[in-house]
């Protein structure tokens, strides 16, 4: 979870005393959303740049909640299946490749599962033990697994952080306090 608080606006507020607190509010909360909005945008293509799976399907688990002078963009969901990020075979061949079947979640990073299949569903499974049976379906990573990353995390934060005081001054100024 990533959070806005309003540890500096109080005293922006402050300073801005002379005019109408209900507007001045409303403007850093409107700043407070946009900025948590373009976050999740950001989000969306961090995750992208990192990982093989659509933006998209990450992008639809964020929610996000502006309460008062703070805002959080949560993100929940189970893990993804694997057939989202690049897989091959992408469906059940008559025969199956000699290696496997190719996985590939990061870019950059790929490689055979010896024992995978594809079932009719599309989807790869494995087998787990000396014989046909037990199988497991294999999954990919999460989507907020994939947005706790390092390597994406603090991506998203530093991008927030820059975003905010630009949106202040934005939504400040669109009232003409500036």
């Amino acid at each position: 979870m990533f959070t806005i608080t309003a540890h500096g606006l109080d005293a922006a507020i402050q300073k801005l005393s002379n005019f109408d607190e209900g507007k001045l509010r409303r403007a850093l909360r409107s700043a407070v959303m946009r900025t948590l909005r373009g976050a999740k945008k950001d989000a969306g293509t961090k995750v992208k740049q990192r990982y093989t799976i659509a933006a998209s399907k990450v992008i639809r688990t964020i929610k996000l909640k502006a309460s008062g002078l703070s805002g959080s963009m949560t993100s929940s969901g189970p893990r993804n299946k694997l057939s989202e990020f690049i897989l091959r075979p992408k469906s059940r061949p008559r025969k199956m490749p000699p290696g496997g079947v190719y996985v590939q979640n990061v870019r950059g990073q790929g490689g055979q599962i010896r024992r995978a299949f594809i079932q009719k569903n599309g989807q790869p499974y494995e087998r787990t033990g000396a014989s046909r049976f037990p199988i497991k379906r294999l999954t990919g990573p999460s989507a907020p697994g994939m947005l706790g990353n390092p390597h994406v995390a603090p991506f998203i934060v530093r991008k927030m952080e820059e975003r905010i005081g630009i949106n202040i001054e934005h939504e400040v100024a669109a009232l003409g306090f500036f």
